[in-house]
């Protein structure tokens, strides 16, 4: 499980990405693949940094992939997600819902080492490992 805090509407709420988000996500969705969600969602998110304000996500499963992400943490803790649907849907701040995917997204490839820090390193050419 990848962890990380933000705050969301004034809540300090700690989201996750482990199984529990991808089942979490599906669930709210009815099917909806997370992962396939997320890689086309963080190509929208770069668009958008890049200007193009049509590649907006589809804010609704945003907002669900959220609450999945805080949900499946607070429920590995045994606790009540401290955020709510509303607390999204009604922010006075929308950049609080592009962080929270960001850092989705950040969780999803820390996860599944997707990260360039977490690629598997491979001998190159004239190189001597062991054997």
């Amino acid at each position: 499980m990848e962890t990380k805090t933000i705050t969301i509407n004034g809540k300090e709420v700690t989201l996750c990405y482990c199984y529990a988000t991808e089942i979490n996500f599906a669930k709210l969705t009815d099917g909806e693949n997370a992962s396939v969600f997320i890689q086309e969602t963080a190509k929208k998110i770069d668009a958008l940094t890049k200007g193009d304000a049509t590649a907006q996500p589809d804010i609704e499963k945003c907002i669900l992939l959220i609450l999945s992400a805080g949900l499946a943490y607070y429920h590995s803790k045994g606790e009540g997600c401290p955020i709510m649907d509303d607390d999204l849907l009604y922010t006075n701040d929308p950049t609080e819902l592009y962080t929270a995917l960001a850092q989705i997204v950040l969780l999803y490839g820390s996860f599944y080492k997707l990260l360039p820090g977490d690629e598997p390193k491979t001998k190159g050419k004239g190189s001597k490992g062991k054997n």
